[in-house]
């Protein structure tokens, strides 16, 4: 649990960004995956419809519902066509999202989120193997920098965690549908 402010723990507001991302893993775990991932989203949204209908909820959605991407740029037009388990799950909880939204009249915002970087990433991602490599030649605790598959393709770009909550906060509070970085990469 990651407080929408940045701090560790719930000390002033929290958001629930609970969820198996690792694709990998989704391959290797997809009963899992779709429990924690999809599944973990209705229980949050059921939780809210009967003990707290007021509050506002923010979905963390991810550019893996896209999967085999059918344009170029995505808009909130392009059809979802999920490849892994990960992204499956990622879609059921955001179409679920919006159901609660429409159906029980709740504040439900999608956020969907493109590959960035922070320095709270997981060690299965690239660029967390990269740097903990480096670290570790280093220091001496290694000689050699392991990499999962090379032929994997990934637009990375860097954006401090803070403006990632930022916008969390924006799209919470205020009845906003959507907030864009306006640009391709």
């Amino acid at each position: 649990m990651t407080g929408i402010t940045g701090q560790d723990g719930s000390y002033l507001a929290e958001g629930d960004l609970t969820d198996q991302s690792f694709v990998g893993t989704s391959w290797n775990q997809p009963v899992l995956t779709g429990d924690v991932t999809g599944m973990g989203a209705v229980r949050l949204l059921e939780s809210v419809r009967h003990f707290c209908k007021d509050a506002r909820v923010y979905q963390a959605s991810s550019s893996e519902m896209f999967g085999k991407v059918q344009e170029m740029p995505q808009s909130e037009n392009t059809k979802f066509y999920p490849r892994s388990p990960y992204g499956c799950a990622k879609v059921y909880a955001y179409w679920m999202c919006i159901n609660y939204r429409e159906s029980y009249n709740m504040h439900v915002s999608n956020g969907i989120l493109f590959n960035h970087e922070s320095p709270r990433r997981g060690m299965e991602f690239v660029t967390r193997k990269i740097t903990d490599g480096v670290a570790r030649i280093y220091h001496g605790h290694s000689k050699e920098l392991r990499l999962g598959n090379l032929d994997a393709k990934r637009l990375f770009g860097w954006e401090p965690a803070v403006k990632f909550e930022e916008l969390v906060k924006m799209m919470v509070k205020a009845d906003v549908e959507r907030l864009a970085k306006g640009r391709k990469l």
